[in-house]
């Protein structure tokens, strides 16, 4: 029952929310970006010398097991990765402070 501008709104709004996330990691020391966020994803890595996969997923699974926030790995360009996706209505700008908040907690 959203209808085309309801889920339009729900579109913007996720899209909004990854550029929150992106803000914030690309004013931070413990992560980089690795592409420019144009939509509702979110593609960075820790940022630290000699990175492998084994490091993202070591702190995937402290961010998986603080139960805060579930992110998943990838790869781009070669380098190890993290992936942040938008797409639940119910998401709110909060619920990325909490994102960020966990992601710093777990480093």
């Amino acid at each position: 029952a959203n209808g085309r501008s309801g889920y339009r709104d729900i579109v913007e709004r996720n899209c909004q929310q990854a550029q929150q996330l992106t803000h914030h990691i690309a004013t931070s020391n413990h992560f980089r970006l690795l592409a420019q966020t144009h939509l509702n994803v979110v593609c960075f890595t820790l940022n630290h010398p000699n990175l492998q996969p084994s490091d993202i997923s070591a702190y995937l699974t402290r961010l998986r097991d603080d139960g805060r926030v579930f992110l998943t790995p990838t790869s781009y360009k070669g380098i190890p990765a993290i992936r942040a996706a938008f797409s639940n209505w119910q998401t709110s700008p909060q619920d990325v402070v909490v994102c960020w908040e966990a992601m710093n907690d777990c480093m």
